[in-house]
């Protein structure tokens, strides 16, 4: 009978209970924002799994070179409405590249949505696919991530808006071309010095400095340690690792149920 269960069900009331959230807090003003924005995170994290032939197929198999131990993983990613403390939707599926997975649930998001991203985020069609659809993005940026972030990294500059054009990368410019993105985009790049004393970089469209202060985005960044917390009750609070079947299906229903 179980198998009969379709874990879309569990999604689709996830999508729900969020419009249901927004209609009703909307309604008594009790959602928070930032400057009339959603702040919105995403974030990946994998999830081990039972070994079994089923599984193995569906998922991916993880290899440790130092023991030749294998484990059974899948990832899963959550997109997370920051300032108020919810998930919108998420996705579980084989090891790929987190942005895949966030452009599956873009359908969550609306225009307007500021997307606060770390650094496996900062990656051109990511940032080109939220500007043709009116989202915004505010990602931090690894030093070798694109030429122009390396040369304010280099520079004694603390903020600058600067051109970012389209990597040269095949499978960058193939996705680019097919959804029609722009060649280039105007971001706005700004340092900030750690209470360690280290340096990071946030990448942004918000390149509106008067109407976007430069000081707020220190703690932009800092709601997205949301998402850290919620992974952190979703593993160790609800021990969404333990699976009560031992079928695709039953993971799925599992982590679908878990995040509704």
């Amino acid at each position: 009978a179980r198998q009969k269960l379709d874990p879309a069900l569990f999604q689709e009331l996830t999508t729900i209970t969020a419009q249901d959230f927004y209609r009703l807090a909307g309604q008594e003003g009790t959602v928070a924002t930032w400057r009339g924005h959603r702040l919105l995170g995403a974030d990946g994290s994998f999830l081990t799994l039972p070994d079994t032939p089923e599984l193995r197929n569906a998922y991916t198999v993880q290899r440790d070179p130092r023991t030749g131990t294998e484990t059974v993983q899948a990832l899963s990613v959550v997109l997370y409405d920051l300032r108020n403390d919810l998930a919108l939707g998420s996705k579980l599926g084989p090891i790929v590249a987190e942005k895949q997975y966030l452009f599956d649930l873009w359908e969550q998001t609306k225009r307007g949505d500021v997307l606060v991203l770390d650094r496996l985020f900062a990656d051109y069609c990511v940032i080109a696919f939220a500007v043709h659809s009116g989202r915004e993005a505010v990602i931090r940026c690894p030093q070798k991530s694109f030429g122009v972030v390396q040369d304010f990294w280099a520079s004694e500059s603390t903020e600058q808006v600067v051109t970012l054009p389209c990597p040269t990368t095949p499978s960058t410019r193939a996705f680019v071309k097919e959804r029609k993105l722009p060649m280039q985009v105007r971001v706005r790049l700004m340092k900030f010095t750690l209470p360690t004393g280290e340096t990071e970089v946030l990448l942004t469209t918000l390149c509106d400095k008067r109407r976007y202060p430069t000081a707020e985005f220190y703690q932009v960044y800092g709601w997205r340690w949301g998402n850290e917390t919620y992974y952190d009750r979703l593993k160790n609070i609800f021990e969404v690792e333990r699976f009560s079947g031992l079928s695709r299906r039953a993971i799925e229903q599992d982590f679908y149920a878990m995040v509704f």
